[in-house]
């Protein structure tokens, strides 16, 4: 083999190998959205027994994927980094929180309401960066 055809070979088997690493990244990706929907459900079982309630696993968890998975169409944005689009989303549902604090009278509804929040937000803008590189078209290729 001529040394050009060499390197077109090298070349070729660079771009398969990234093209792997690639994807096993995007799959990983996937992986640990899923992973965030279990932390979720174990910060609300965590929160409600806390607080003298009961919540079963089952419910917690389906409250959690419900609620992750909305997050899904923001996710996908296109032209925006994943960071980029995770930030927003958080920069947003601050403000939409801070308004809605304000309407609840009960100290304590409050409270717990602050609490959920401080563990949703972080778990939600890190199942939004996973999801979007999923979804990423760079890795899909």
């Amino acid at each position: 083999m001529n040394t050009p055809m060499k390197l077109v070979v090298a070349a070729a088997m660079a771009t398969i190998s990234i093209s792997a690493q690639a994807g096993a990244l995007a799959e990983m990706s996937g992986a640990l959205a899923g992973q965030q929907k279990t932390k979720l459900a174990d910060s609300l079982v965590d929160i409600v027994s806390r607080h003298g309630g009961k919540v079963s696993y089952e419910q917690a968890y389906k409250q959690a994927d419900m609620m992750l998975s909305e997050l899904d169409a923001t996710a996908k944005q296109k032209g925006k980094s994943c960071l980029l689009i995770a930030r927003e989303w958080r920069e947003a549902e601050e403000k939409k929180l801070k308004e809605e604090l304000k309407t609840i009278d009960d100290t304590k509804k409050r409270e717990i309401v602050q609490e959920f929040a401080d563990v949703a937000k972080p778990t939600a803008v890190d199942y939004i960066k996973y999801k979007c590189l999923e979804n990423s078209e760079l890795l899909n290729k």
